[in-house]
This record gives C-alpha cells, structure tokens and sequence, in this order.
C-alpha cells in the first residue's frame, strides 16, 4: 500500500523510514489526533497516520508525517500500516453510539485487529488511549468497550501503556464537554443534575496531547505495562465549570438550577425514545456521564513521564491554528467533506 506524504525531498522520508523511529498514529483526523502528530513531528518522530480510504490526498499534515489509508475493521489494510513502526499511538474511537454492538465495532474488534497487526509487525510499544469512563460506578456502553479493550491489550504479549484522560476540554473537547458548552453559550438558565455538584476534573487537549508525547518519548521499561490517569490541574463541579466557560465567552452568569438526578434519566430516557432513530447518541448515555464524579490523582504519570497540567482559566477555547487547520473534524473517524463527495469516497472504498 502506498504512503502519501507532504515532503517532495522523498530521499528524506526514505532515510528517516529506516531510521526506525517511526509512530504510527490511528485517529489522526481528530483535533486531538491533529495535536499529537504535531508534537510528535517536532519531537523528531516520522509519523504515519491511518486515514480511511479515500482522504489520503485529501489532508494535510506537517512535515515527516505520512499517511496510510486502511480500517480499522480490514486487519490486511493495518499490515502496511504498522510495518517497520517502532510504537503505535491507537487515538482511534467511537464515541458516539446508541447501542453496544456499535461501539463493539470500532472501540473493541477494531483495537484487536490493530493489536494483532503490531504483535506480527513487532511493534515495541503500543500505547491506547482509554478513558475515565472504565471506571465510572454506572457503565455506559462506552467506557464497558473501552474496559474490553483494555483488557484485550493486557492480554496480548505485547508492551502496553495505557492513558485513561477525564473530561477532555478545549477548543473541540470531548462530547459530553461539547453540549455543555453549547448549552451555556444558547441559554442564560441551566438544569443540572444535583444542582451541578458533580466533580470532574477536566483535562485540555492540549495537555493531553503534550502527555502522549512526553509518554512517546518516555523511558520505555519506566511506562511499559502501566495504567495512567490523566486530569487537569482542577477538580470543578459542574456548575464552576459553567461559570468558566461563560467567563471565556463573555457572557453574563448563567443560573444553574438542582434538577433532581432521577428526574433528569426519566427525561433522558424519554428524549431518546422521541429522538429519530438515526440520531447518532444517546440522551441516556451522555447523562450519565455528566452525573459521575472523575476526580482523579495524576502523580504518577507525572513521576513517570513528566506529565504535567496548567490552569483552564483564560484558555479554554483558544484554538491552536496550526495543529486544527485545515480539517474540520466530526469524529476520531471521518472529516467533514461535502455530501457528494463524501458518497463518491464512500462508493469508492467498497
């Protein structure tokens, strides 16, 4: 399978190929994706980055960076993938679902193809990115995929490392973070479960993407087989983080009123049986999500691999140009192209 890459000097690209100090990268069309192989670029890494069939001449990546189309679900397409890849950065997921047996698709037989390519390519580090979610008191669909993951990695012989980042905030941020917002910038008024006392820890995706680097560049026999949490600098309730959010766009306060928890799942579950069946989440997942606390402590990875945090306040939106431009991103998965020319990739991956 061909590599694209977005260097002309190709006898370059040749030498640091054989250097053997190439990372392969799944997700790389995500803002986070789009950070990490940024960090990683100036880090001195030859990065190769997964693209669906298709987008490989469609995107644009800094220097020493390749792309390599394939899927997830097609294990021939990660053969060429992994070849000659020193570690595996595997950022790919779905985080978006209604049901198990979707994210049973991507988040778990997609991890197992990926894992099982490396262990046949002898890739010397796979590092996963999990989630907060393994551990919540009340599982969702999600974070249940991401726990078989996990496990599925532990089990394969190979040198693992495992992140596990808490609600991820910035100028994308993750899903639940991504209504929130929304919801603070449409309404000056705001029903929270419990008055919005929950406790997260949020965690920028910048600091993230800098974690996974440092990690990357880590002492492998200090990080080889370790479960990491990731967090921000600051536990916030709910509804501090709503104050900054509002604070960051210049709003007025917002009124956040205690909307008892069992209340909220009753209207989350009727929402979701109004919903079209096409609507691409749950109202029920999301909410619980949002109503379990994800406080947690990140001295050892900062012990281990200089994991380090910086306060939210002041930047939780400022975008960074160079790592987002110039594709806008949906998911870890797909960009967003126009309708007819997302059907004629579509038609002619098949």
């Amino acid at each position: 399978m061909p590599f694209h890459s977005w260097d002309d000097d190709t006898s370059k690209h040749m030498v640091w190929e054989r250097q053997g100090q190439t990372v392969l990268v799944t997700g790389g069309l995500s803002p986070l994706g789009r950070r990490v192989i940024e960090h990683l670029s100036k880090s001195g890494w030859t990065v190769r980055v997964l693209v669906p069939p298709g987008f490989g001449a469609c995107v644009t990546f800094p220097k020493r960076v390749f792309v390599v189309e394939g899927l997830l679900s097609n294990p021939e397409s990660l053969q060429a993938a992994v070849v000659d890849c020193r570690k595996v950065v595997h950022l790919s997921e779905r985080i978006f679902g209604r049901s198990a047996a979707e994210f049973r698709t991507e988040n778990i037989e997609g991890t197992r193809n990926l894992i099982q390519a490396s262990k046949e390519a002898k890739v010397g580090h796979f590092i996963f990115l999990s989630s907060a979610a393994v551990n919540y008191r009340n599982s969702t669909f999600y974070g249940r995929s991401k726990k078989i993951a996990e496990d599925v990695l532990r089990g394969s012989g190979l040198v693992w490392t495992i992140l596990r980042p808490t609600l991820l905030v910035g100028a994308s941020g993750g899903s639940e973070y991504h209504w929130l917002r929304r919801a603070v910038r449409r309404f000056k008024v705001l029903p929270l479960p419990e008055g919005g006392h929950i406790v997260k820890c949020p965690i920028h995706e910048e600091d993230l993407a800098e974690g996974i680097d440092s990690l990357v560049r880590a002492n492998l026999h200090t990080v080889a087989r370790h479960t990491y949490n990731l967090a921000g600098r600051q536990a916030l309730t709910l509804a501090e983080l709503v104050d900054m959010i509002a604070a960051d766009y210049h709003l007025s306060p917002r009124i956040v009123l205690r909307v008892p928890a069992w209340l909220c799942v009753a209207v989350a579950k009727l929402a979701d049986r109004l919903m079209p069946p096409k609507l691409p989440f749950s109202f029920t997942e999301l909410l619980r999500v949002l109503v379990q606390d994800s406080d947690y402590d990140i001295e050892r990875a900062n012990q281990d691999f200089g994991f380090t945090a910086r306060p939210l306040s002041g930047r939780l939106h400022r975008q960074n140009q160079t790592a987002l431009a110039p594709t806008t991103v949906v998911s870890t998965q797909h960009a967003v192209r126009p309708r007819k020319q997302r059907q004629s990739l579509l038609r002619r991956s098949r």
